[in-house]
């Protein structure tokens, strides 16, 4: 029998037995024994106490975003972890590179002459294709993929899956690491030299020719304006920014308030796909948690000041 604290009621349940016994089942969930369960059940009680004091909060309107139980309520630091992996945004700006690792890059020149519209979706122009799900830190090669699979879909009308198993296992030599994560610039650069093939040949090992061959890539400047005219009139944007462990991984609707902090490292990397003003300024921003994190695996972020807009780094694919 595995001890547990004394149950508490909850919005979810009538305790939190009842409440851990349906989150284990709903997420499939399985311990080494009784002690890492009751390691992983002590979590999950203090996950439902953060989330109820958050979302006294929201209802007192002194923060814009509501969390919920997902498949992180029950990880530690150190599981949670592999669901980031992004190490580094500096070498986008072309540093560190290596010799034999020269890649194009460009920086995105606003328009003068073309009026931002007050909002833009690349999901509704089918630029966007299905969220995935990330493991062991892996975080770069999907959002990496995704800005391929926009440019992709808008330049050349394809709309086809691209492999991040095939980032993964061959941007080692850039850099990147099973253990320790890598970064976009290490997808930029693979594909550069070698293409990629689609998510379905590459894991059926057809030895297809690549789908996809980039000519470089473009940074966009850390302002909100040219970050809104690189989504509004290139398409979908990777971007870095810092998940929190303790808030961000519980996001569950509304609007994401947590800005930039400059003595925070950026730790996880993910793509955004549109932007609106309506019910107030936001960023749509696609994860890789899968589609049961979040608002089906996108969350909303608000559109801060230059200074504090939630992502930094945006970069994209240069295609022809």
């Amino acid at each position: 029998m595995i001890m547990m604290n004394m149950p508490r009621s909850s919005n979810f349940g009538s305790s939190v037995l009842d409440e851990w016994e349906g989150f284990k089942s709903q997420h499939n969930k399985l311990y080494k024994n009784i002690e890492d369960e009751n390691l992983h059940f002590g979590i999950f009680q203090e996950t439902l106490k953060k989330i109820e004091d958050h979302n006294a909060n929201y209802r007192a309107g002194l923060t814009s975003y509501l969390m919920g139980v997902n498949k992180f309520s029950d990880l530690t630091p150190e599981e949670f972890s592999k669901f980031l992996g992004l190490n580094s945004c500096e070498n986008l700006l072309g540093n560190s590179l290596g010799e034999n690792r020269s890649i194009r890059f460009e920086e995105h020149i606003s328009s003068t002459d073309r009026t931002l519209p007050d909002r833009i979706d690349w999901r509704q122009k089918e630029a966007v294709l299905r969220v995935k799900t990330q493991v062991d830190k892996t975080c770069w090669a999907f959002a990496a993929t995704g800005a391929f699979e926009g440019q992709n879909a808008i330049i050349h009308g394809k709309k086809i899956p691209l492999s991040e198993q095939e980032l993964i296992d061959n941007c080692l030599s850039y850099g990147s690491s099973r253990r320790n994560g890598g970064d976009l610039i290490h997808a930029y650069q693979y594909v550069f030299h070698y293409g990629i093939q689609s998510e379905e040949s590459y894991i059926n090992k057809q030895q297809e020719e690549p789908v996809l061959h980039i000519e470089g890539y473009k940074t966009v400047k850390d302002t909100v304006k040219d970050l809104k005219d690189a989504v509004a009139f290139v398409g979908p944007v990777a971007v870095a920014m810092f998940a929190d462990e303790n808030t961000f991984k519980h996001y569950g609707t509304e609007f994401w308030d947590l800005y930039y902090n400059p003595d925070v490292k950026l730790n996880h990397a993910v793509l955004i796909v549109g932007y609106d003003q309506e019910p107030k300024p936001h960023w749509i921003v696609k994860n890789s948690w899968g589609a049961d994190w979040g608002d089906n695996g996108y969350f909303k972020a608000n559109i801060g000041t230059d200074s504090t807009n939630f992502a930094r780094f945006g970069t994209y694919p240069i295609i022809k």
